[in-house]
């Protein structure tokens, strides 16, 4: 009985160690698969750091080296005999930077260090992004540090061609606007700020249609589907509307950005205020068909000059003297107005540019009295040939023909009058007695055509003429 119970204690305890194998063979198995996994990950690893272009050397507490990727050669000669040596004493060819003071403070502090630093490399000096941050084991225990270095010397070229281009936006006296491919504002210069009243803010994200005159289909869009096309716009007039409402006739330059693939991603636009130049451009034509209009009416006042002239003095020694006088005063007139930009001529200038040529050195034999008034430029011709005839006859039979006759010119404008006029007063003083001729005179008809009312008085102490001009023909009245 006793040899049965060992028996069956035996049978038992062989179960149970066929069971123990079992489960040993199943953590074997699990521990196979395990280490497989382990292996793997760790080739993952190292394919990593081998593959991966950022340079990455990791350091234990006495910032010795544990490991390190490919790419840390280019800052740190390091091999793999390297591998337990204190990172501080590889010669870096960092440039002014004390790293193993910042790998100290790191592992003090456990806080990220970020900055950036340079290297030497051949002929020129990179930029680099340094990291600096504990390094922690799986159970969360700080064991040393990493270094990272990341390359953003492209980047940093980028920003400085940025800020360069941003600089240049700024000072530029056009505006410089950047357009997305569908339109959209990302670029709003300062200049484009004052030009068109929009803020960087304000047109940043909308699309450049905002600017869009109303009215007829604008150019915009012909000019977006040609820049889509990778075609450059040369100088184009358009026009764009102000953010007050108002329309900005602009010259257009616009090309468009493109990708290294040479794919447009962009467009880049400048604009330029061509308002005045418009403006220059209106009044130009218009002073073209003022030139136009004033010359025909210049030829046609000196064809019935010469007409009127010849009625009158057929001879023609008499006919050329009196033909150039006239066209003379013709001509001082129109000198005149050309002075003064066609605007009109002051009256008191017009008599004494007239009058001058008749009185010599001797200023004393005209008085002129009157305030400053202008006439529109028909009118000043009209009237300065007036004055000319009236001091004609005054120098051929009047008082400017004895050495002691003198002439009083006075004008005065009365506005308050049923009919508002400028009045003139052509008085001879001192001169022979003067009678009504029998016919009428060049001066006579001058002033009939002219639309100008004019009364003659001959009396013994000199001829009297006044003359009425509308006020509606009078530029400006200086009472004073």
């Amino acid at each position: 009985e006793e040899l049965q119970s060992s028996n069956e204690e035996l049978q038992t305890a062989k179960e149970e160690m066929q069971s123990v194998n079992e489960e040993l063979e199943t953590i074997n198995a699990e521990l196979h698969t395990k280490n497989e996994e382990l292996t793997h990950l760790n080739s993952d690893v190292q394919n990593l750091m081998d593959s991966t272009e950022i340079a990455i050397v990791f350091v234990d507490r006495d910032l010795c080296i544990k490991s390190f990727t490919p790419a840390i050669t280019s800052i740190f000669p390091l091999r793999e005999g390297d591998r337990g040596r204190p990172l501080t004493d590889i010669v870096s060819t960092m440039v002014g930077a004390d790293l193993s003071a910042e790998m100290a403070e790191v592992q003090r502090t456990l806080t990220l260090v970020e900055r950036q630093v340079e290297i030497r490399q051949a002929a020129r000096t990179i930029t680099l992004l340094m990291r600096i941050r504990p390094y922690r084991t799986i159970d969360n225990r700080v064991d040393g540090v990493v270094v990272m270095f990341t390359d953003i010397d492209a980047i940093t070229i980028a920003n400085s061609e940025r800020a360069r281009y941003a600089a240049l936006a700024r000072a530029s006296g056009d505006a410089i606007v950047g357009l997305d491919t569908k339109g959209v504002v990302d670029t709003w210069s300062p200049a484009a700020e004052l030009l068109l009243g929009y803020t960087s803010a304000e047109m940043v994200g909308r699309n450049v249609d905002v600017l869009a005159p109303a009215g007829p289909e604008h150019k915009n869009i012909k000019i977006m589907a040609r820049l889509g096309e990778g075609e450059a716009v040369e100088v184009l007039d358009t026009v764009a509307r102000h953010k007050d409402g108002h329309n900005v006739h602009l010259a257009l330059r616009a090309a468009p950005i493109l990708s290294a693939q040479n794919v447009t991603v962009g467009i880049s636009a400048t604009l330029r205020d061509i308002s005045e130049r418009r403006k220059a451009e209106e009044h130009k034509a218009v002073l073209h068909r003022e030139l136009s209009h004033r010359v025909k009416n210049t030829l046609a006042i000196v064809q019935s000059i010469a007409r009127q002239t010849l009625r009158s003095t057929p001879q023609p020694a008499q006919f050329a003297h009196a033909f150039e006088g006239r066209l003379q005063s013709l001509a001082t007139a129109h000198t005149i107005l050309t002075e003064a930009n066609w605007a009109g001529a002051e009256f008191g200038i017009l008599a004494h540019q007239q009058l001058a040529p008749f009185i010599g050195e001797d200023i004393s034999r005209i008085a002129l009295a009157g305030p400053s008034v202008m006439l529109r430029p028909d009118t000043a011709t009209s009237v300065g040939l007036v004055l000319h005839e009236l001091a004609t006859n005054a120098s051929k039979y009047g008082a400017l023909s004895v050495p002691l006759g003198t002439v009083g010119l006075a004008w005065r404008v009365d506005g308050e009058a049923a009919s508002p006029c400028l009045y003139v007063t052509w008085r001879e003083i001192g001169g022979p007695v003067v009678a009504p001729r029998a016919r009428r005179g060049f001066g006579s008809q001058l002033i009939e055509r002219s639309g100008l009312k004019a009364r003659q008085d001959f009396a013994r102490s000199g001829l009297v003429c006044e003359l009425e001009i509308a006020l509606h023909t009078v530029l400006l009245v200086d009472a004073h």
